[in-house]
Order: structure tokens, then sequence, then C-alpha cells
């Protein structure tokens, strides 16, 4: 990934398909992709022009921008914007949108997008779809085999005081005292 770009994919949706875009979100991740998913990063709009910061986002922070069709997207004012800052981008950077139509939405913007743009593969399969953007992007995906093991925190040490037990003093973690009191 280019070292001034945050994101590898943006995801542009309308709130109506939030859901279908969390899916992806997760699937991409899954695949080993940085997304932006606004849910995810509050940090970066709030507080901020909205307009100016998704036009960045979109414009700038990202590598491919995935576009959500829907009727709800064409729909959806802050859709439009998003959509006009992938279409900036699109004169400087080739073959950087990837379009997904998720319904039968008719739109003269979509059909002509689809005249120019081949939209990915929707097969009712959000994991499907996660791995053919993956591989557009260029990142393998990550299966559970190979992901880095996640350290463990040590269990915590207990000592217990003599005088609050009836019998010998033990001291140890949970995991030995688990043990010793199953002898």
């Amino acid at each position: 990934m280019s070292a001034q770009k945050k994101f590898q994919v943006a995801i542009s949706f309308a709130e109506a398909d939030k859901a279908f875009a969390a899916a992806l979100n997760n699937a991409l991740k899954k695949n080993g992709i940085t997304c932006y998913y606004y849910p995810d990063h509050p940090e970066l709009t709030a507080g901020q022009p909205l307009r100016e910061k998704l036009r960045k986002i979109y414009k700038y922070d990202a590598m491919y921008a995935v576009v959500v069709f829907s009727k709800n997207y064409v729909a959806a004012p802050w859709a439009k914007e998003e959509f006009q800052a992938i279409m900036e981008r699109s004169a400087d950077i080739a073959n950087r949108i990837l379009p997904v139509k998720i319904d039968n939405v008719e739109d003269d913007v979509v059909q002509q997008l689809f005249r120019t743009t081949g939209f990915l593969p929707w097969s009712y399969n959000i994991n499907e779809l996660a791995e053919t953007i993956a591989n557009i992007v260029g990142k393998e995906p990550i299966t559970p085999e190979i992901q880095p093991e996640q350290k463990q925190p040590a269990p915590p040490t207990v000592i217990i005081k003599p005088d609050t037990v009836n019998g010998p003093v033990i001291a140890g973690n949970l995991e030995t005292l688990n043990y010793n009191n199953q002898k």
C-alpha cells in the first residue's frame, strides 16, 4: 500500500444499506484489507466539515472505492456527495472504482458507469465478494492458520493470607490454584 494512503478500500454506501456495508467491511477485514467504513472511524469526521472530509477520504486516503449501488444509494444525499468525490478521483486514477449493485437499481449514473466500468459480481455471498475485492486489491486472504498468535496475558497471581483461611497458606496464579485444588 502506498505510504500516503491510509486505506486500501473505502466503502461508500447509503445509510439504509448499512447492514450490507458492515458485513462487507467485516469480510474484507478477515481478508486482510484495511477499510474506511465510517462507523469504525468516527475520529476522521467528528467535528469536521463533513463534505470536505468525505472528499479527502474518498479522493486521497483510499486506494480503491467500493461503491454499494442500490435504490437507497441513488436517493441518499450524502452518498451523492461521496460518489461525486469518487468520480473526481476516477479522472486521476484509472480503475480504482469497484462498484457492486445489490438490487435492481435503474439510474442514469449507474447505467453510464455500467457502460464504462465493470461491476463486481454479487451472488448473495458476502465472503466471495470480499475475496474478489481482496484479489483485485492484491492481498491474499488471511486464514486462521496463518494469523499471528495473540499473546495471552498471564493469569493474575493470587496470594491468600494465613489469617484468612483455615489450613495451609496457598500462593500461585489461578491456573495453579485450580490444579492444586484438584489433587
